[in-house]
């Protein structure tokens, strides 16, 4: 699949795939009850191949960026205003936009202020690792957080995005659009009590 996005000649071309190729092997990986590791990773490494793929297209057509790409001030950013995924009661905070009111939304309540916390922790430690569990393992050998800490954050971060990724699977496999709004009636293990844990 990587040598085939890196051949595409076009953005509709690069849709194509993310909409046939991506979709089948995350089915798949799903299916084989992959955990969330070997999942994110294949899908990381697919979305960093699209978007240097994008890189090089604009900058064929574009030249060169102004200035370097800078990722490292928006981690840091995004990890300081995430809202966490339990209130001050010990509910889960849910969406309050009207659309999806009594949705929890899985990305922006639980994985992402997982990832952006494990992200700096790792730039103050000068991890290489591209993901968060190799990040924290980074982490712990340098010690800026104890080890029942480290596997904490490592049951959490596996836990909780098992439940997305579950999520998204049965979404593809009924024809809707997968996303990050899980209802707290859906049959997913997931209970504030055991967020509250981590």
């Amino acid at each position: 699949m990587f040598s085939n996005i890196y051949h595409q000649h076009d953005v509709t071309d690069l849709k194509r795939i993310s909409k046939k190729d991506v979709r089948a092997s995350f089915i798949r990986m799903v299916s084989k009850d992959a955990n969330s590791r070997m999942t994110g990773s294949a899908m990381a490494r697919i979305g960093r191949s699209f978007t240097h793929r994008l890189l090089e297209l604009g900058e064929e057509k574009l030249g060169p960026p102004p200035v370097p790409y800078c990722f490292i001030a928006l981690l840091v950013h995004n990890a300081l205003n995430r809202t966490p995924p339990l209130g001050f009661f010990r509910k889960f905070v849910m969406e309050e936009d009207g659309k999806h009111q009594k949705i929890f939304n899985l990305k922006c309540r639980d994985t992402l202020p997982l990832s952006d916390l494990i992200r700096v922790h790792s730039l103050a430690c000068g991890s290489k690792a591209q993901n968060s569990f190799k990040r924290l393992n980074d982490i712990g050998l340098a010690r800026l957080i104890p080890y029942n800490g480290i596997e904490n954050l490592r049951d959490a971060m596996e836990s909780l995005t098992i439940v997305r990724i579950r999520h998204q699977a049965l979404a593809i496999e009924a024809g809707q659009q997968p996303d990050h709004n899980v209802r707290p009636e859906d049959n997913i293990a997931l209970t504030s009590r055991t967020l509250y844990r981590w």
